[in-house]
């Protein structure tokens, strides 16, 4: 089990961390890995504190959309040289737009400036990107196609439409993250998009602590519950969970040269 966008660093989790971390052992044994996601500073340090606590562990650290108001550019020089110093950082995340929450048109540009000066910053590392879109999807897939970014791109909690989902599929190096989201009953497009994404190009996560997935809709996300993400995911295609786990694994180890 590959786990490409968790949140072991939210208080939420981290609060409870020897018991998290105890579920997800009995439930998965050695084979659990998971991608600790940062989003403003505070918590690309917790990142960092974790993951070179623990093996299974790995990060990404970049400044979210929605915080990115909160800095100045210095914090770039800062990102780029914790990455530097610890090879467990494998991805700069995550990153993009966020305009439900920002509806100023200046904060909106600057989360655009953000977005692109971050992608640039993982040309320059020679990393992948992991992207948070909300009420942004076209402008994102703008700014993705003209930053002509090679290094691997993942769509986190991903749910745009049949038409954009065609487009990302022309880039070979966009990958799909599914998470909570999909088991719910009324993501109907969601499920659609999912259905025609090829199996190589699938990732999975949780989100934890967000985006419970059925039956835990509602709850506080636990990192254990990717289980029934990926059982919902089987089913949709048709596959064992067994078969369907290594193909993600698979994919996972790919995207972040693991």
């Amino acid at each position: 089990m590959f786990d490409v966008h968790v949140h072991f660093n939210s208080n939420e989790i981290y609060d409870e961390l020897e018991t998290n971390i105890k579920e997800i052992k009995e439930t998965f044994n050695a084979n659990y890995k998971a991608i600790v996601v940062g989003y403003d500073d505070k918590s690309n340090q917790r990142v960092i504190e974790l993951i070179n606590k623990f093996d299974f562990m790995y990060g990404a650290i970049g400044i979210h959309p929605s915080d990115c108001k909160n800095y100045d550019f210095s914090m770039l020089e800062k990102i780029k040289n914790e990455i530097l110093e610890n090879k467990k950082i494998v991805a700069i995340g995550e990153i993009g737009l966020d305009f439900y929450w920002d509806k100023n048109k200046n904060v909106q540009e600057l989360q655009r400036i953000w977005f692109e000066k971050q992608i640039e910053l993982a040309k320059e590392l020679n990393l992948p990107i992991e992207i948070h879109t909300r009420d942004a999807i076209q402008e994102t897939f703008d700014i993705i196609k003209e930053s002509k970014f090679k290094n691997n791109i993942i769509l986190h909690c991903y749910n745009a439409s049949i038409e954009i989902t065609k487009e990302y599929l022309k880039m070979d190096n966009v990958y799909f993250s599914f998470g909570g989201v999909l088991t719910f009953k009324n993501s109907i497009n969601v499920k659609n998009a999912f259905l025609m994404i090829p199996n190589d190009r699938i990732l999975i996560e949780t989100d934890a602590p967000y985006l419970s997935p059925v039956p835990y809709r509602g709850q506080l996300n636990r990192p254990v519950y990717i289980k029934e993400t990926l059982k919902y995911m089987a089913e949709l295609k048709k596959m064992s969970v067994e078969e369907l786990e290594e193909i993600l694994d698979s994919n996972a180890k790919t995207v972040f040269k693991i």
